[in-house]
């Protein structure tokens, strides 16, 4: 609880810098099936891999899955609610982690409904599209809070599931000259040379999950 005081003291000292994205439908928009299926990919190694308190999971998370998840919630938080599809800030030149807990509610992060160190496995069931707040601090989960860049844009004009894959359908098409299928599209092959420049890259330590290590600057 110290901890969680001191990082909400810091927060509250950082001036909030407006959303990347408008909406759901505006970071669909603008983001590209590379850097889509990179973030996706991110997301399932973090979950896959051994950590310090627990052990590597029985089975494990497939891109797929996340992408799933996240266009259901429509890139929503499943407890604040708040849009959540930032990436974790990072240094403009050195790429190393910076504080993020002034935005922690718009900065997404695959959830482990029962914590991989309470005994939870990589199961559909058992995961969820949230905030990184919301994932790191459990007594925070509050419908609609303002705090920590808490944003939420009107859900009524959103793109849902079958929309947004027809979205990503066109971008896969665009990028690689296919016919999309979701299971293809997300299994792991190399990305063409032509289109490497378009990844993503984002230097993230630790695990985004309570009780695991996390980065919080001095």
């Amino acid at each position: 609880m110290r901890l969680q005081r001191i990082v909400k003291s810091a927060a509250a000292q950082v001036p909030v810098p407006n959303p990347i994205y408008a909406s759901w439908a505006d970071y669909l928009a603008r983001t590209s099936w590379i850097e889509l299926r990179g973030r996706c990919r991110d997301s399932a190694k973090r979950a896959n891999r051994k950590r310090l308190l627990s052990s590597a999971p029985a089975h494990r998370v497939d891109p797929l899955w996340v992408w799933q998840l996240m266009s259901k919630a429509r890139g929503r938080c499943a407890h604040c609610g708040s849009l959540a599809v930032e990436r974790r800030p990072s240094h403009p030149h050195k790429g190393s982690p910076i504080r993020w807990e002034h935005v922690g509610r718009r900065v997404g992060s695959l959830e482990h409904k029962q914590t991989r160190f309470g005994g939870g496995g990589n199961d559909l069931a058992n995961l969820a599209w949230c905030c990184l707040w919301c994932n790191t601090w459990r007594d925070e989960r509050f419908r609609g809070a303002q705090d920590h860049g808490g944003y939420y844009p009107d859900l009524g004009r959103e793109p849902g599931p079958k929309r947004s894959e027809a979205i990503l359908a066109a971008k896969y098409f665009a990028a690689t000259g296919e016919v999309w299928s979701a299971e293809a599209a997300f299994a792991s092959q190399p990305v063409p040379a032509q289109f490497s420049g378009d990844v993503e890259i984002e230097y993230e330590p630790g695990d985004d999950e309570p009780g695991e290590p996390l980065y919080y600057p001095r």
